[in-house]
């Protein structure tokens, strides 16, 4: 008896899924303190398109929007883009130090239709909340390095 591979193959390929694919749908192109950006996507998740571009732009991305399929072959303003993908867009800028008058943008945050309209009130408040839990998080990292490191102490002074 002889088996076909192949078959094997195809179904191994369809069990593989879009996730992969998703990756060479989404194309983002940007150049240095440059204010477009080109961005292509074909039947791609709205979730890939925006990981895409926030590895590109290097910013921190919260996504808790609805991951619809995305079309787009655009150059626009990064601003007006993200705007034009999510609905309900909010962004945190700040000056980019690597171009000169220019701003760049450190986190966005694409929230679900029906939130709150996203305001500079709203943005503050999610930042706020965003740098309360970093400190929270470095509060106990540095709790438990200044524990180990008087653990170390006390046992080469013996007293341990």
């Amino acid at each position: 008896m002889r088996l076909s591979v192949a078959p094997l193959f195809i179904v191994a390929m369809a069990l593989s899924g879009p996730a992969s694919a998703y990756a060479s749908d989404v194309s983002v192109t940007h150049e240095e303190c440059a204010s477009e950006v080109r961005v292509i996507a074909r039947d791609a998740p709205l979730s890939a398109v925006l990981n895409r571009l926030a590895a590109v732009l290097d910013f921190e991305l919260h996504f808790s929007g609805t991951d619809t399929s995305v079309n787009i072959d655009a150059t626009q303003r990064v601003e007006d883009l993200l705007a034009r993908l999510g609905s309900n867009v909010a962004m945190l800028l700040e000056r980019n130090p690597h171009c000169e008058a220019k701003q760049r943008i450190v986190t966005v945050w694409i929230l679900p239709r029906g939130s709150p309209t996203v305001s500079p009130a709203l943005v503050t408040e999610l930042h706020n909340k965003e740098q309360a839990e970093l400190a929270k998080a470095n509060a106990k990292m540095t709790g438990k390095i200044l524990g180990m490191h008087i653990m170390e102490e006390s046992s080469r002074d013996g007293t341990r």
